[in-house]
């Protein structure tokens, strides 16, 4: 750990010290709300991508069960681009990590006078804590998976340290809190995606080199969140090569960030319109228009994981076996694709064959007749 990190969690730590002398819960004794009496809630998600795609099945249960609730929602900068046009949400507040903008952000959120604060930071945050408390005084607050922090929340599911459920199970248990029920939830929820941005996608792929009507199109994500999430490109080049050998008329789109773009490039330069990148600059909303078409995604633990999943795509997923954290985040509701690596916290030792083994399972049980 760094010297600034270590001073930041020592202010954290100061900060938590003398805010809790004034911490309270809400006026909830039982913790058990009515959700047809509530009108309009606030959602703390000011956390990532991924995290926030795992939580839509829980917001779509809510709105279905409660229609009468409008759902506001206080995100990041990081999640903003996936639900800013989102219906789902009546109001999108945005916490930057700015004192000055923030304070104002929350001032704005309390003239709102939200009836219930859901805090879906699945730890014991100080920051999403400090949050629940000041963004509506005196509200009900429902927290997951709080430990620590548990007694400032009138309602709280911390699934067990060696909890197998996946995240979107978790974060369903909070409907307990409105007197609804998890089991009746929907479990796919995919993001909004608008009908312009939806038939631009689908114009790209009729104009791929090698697309035509029936071709399997295959997703293969490149970029990743942190290097210990990276595979490298010389994996990459075998494997495409190995899926074009094995399965001759398909189609495969490589994924990645703007700025990382360079990493398609080469590979797409040596396998004649066969291998193709996704739409240049294209945004989170048109990323998850292409994943809705494919017929498959191979992929690190991505984000793009979880959104290929809301639309039942099958994903052949790279993961750290590392403290079985993949466990909570693996492709959801899926038996097979599942690939870890179990030399640490990386997927750095993962072979060609272990993820083409996975893949081939998954494309021949879809479709018995390929190759």
């Amino acid at each position: 750990m760094n010297s600034l990190k270590k001073i930041e969690l020592k202010v954290k730590d100061t900060f938590f010290y003398l805010f809790q002398l004034f911490l309270k819960k809400g006026k909830v004794e039982s913790g058990i709300l009515d959700g047809r009496n509530l009108r309009n809630i606030l959602l703390l998600r000011p956390d990532r991508i991924g995290d926030t795609v795992c939580s839509f099945p829980l917001i779509d249960s809510l709105l279905k069960s409660f229609p009468q609730i409008k759902i506001s929602i206080f995100a990041s900068s990081k999640n903003y681009p996936l639900i800013k046009d989102d219906p789902r949400f009546e109001r999108i507040f945005i916490y930057r990590r700015n004192i000055f903008r923030d304070i104002n952000e929350i001032l704005r959120i309390r003239r709102a006078k939200f009836e219930c604060v859901v805090d879906l930071l699945a730890d014991d945050s100080v920051t999403t804590l400090f949050l629940s408390q000041v963004c509506a005084v005196g509200a009900p607050r429902i927290g997951l998976g709080k430990r620590k922090f548990e007694k400032f929340y009138d309602f709280n599911y911390a699934p067990e340290s060696d909890c197998r459920a996946h995240t979107i199970d978790i974060n369903l248990k909070l409907l307990d809190a409105f007197g609804s029920s998890y089991q009746i939830a929907e479990r796919h929820a995919p993001p909004y995606v608008d009908r312009q941005t939806d038939n631009r996608i689908v114009n790209f792929l009729k104009e791929a080199p090698a697309g035509k009507i029936g071709t399997p199109v295959i997703g293969f994500n490149l970029s990743a969140r942190g290097e210990n999430r990276e595979w490298g490109y010389e994996k990459s080049r075998q494997l495409i090569s190995k899926i074009l050998e094995e399965f001759k008329d398909c189609l495969i789109i490589l994924i990645s960030v703007p700025s990382e773009r360079f990493k398609g490039e080469r590979l797409e330069a040596l396998f004649d319109g066969r291998v193709i990148q996704s739409p240049p600059n294209a945004g989170l909303t048109e990323i998850s228009a292409l994943l809705s078409k494919l017929d498959i995604l191979i992929s690190p633990d991505t984000s793009l994981v979880h959104i290929a999943r809301s639309y039942r795509i099958p994903v052949v997923g790279l993961y750290a076996a590392y403290k079985e954290v993949y466990r909570q985040w693996r492709p959801f509701n899926q038996e097979d694709g599942l690939v870890l690596s179990y030399g640490g916290d990386n997927i750095f030792n993962i072979n060609v064959e272990q993820v083409f083994e996975e893949f081939s399972r998954i494309m021949r049980k879809e479709r018995p007749i390929l190759s």
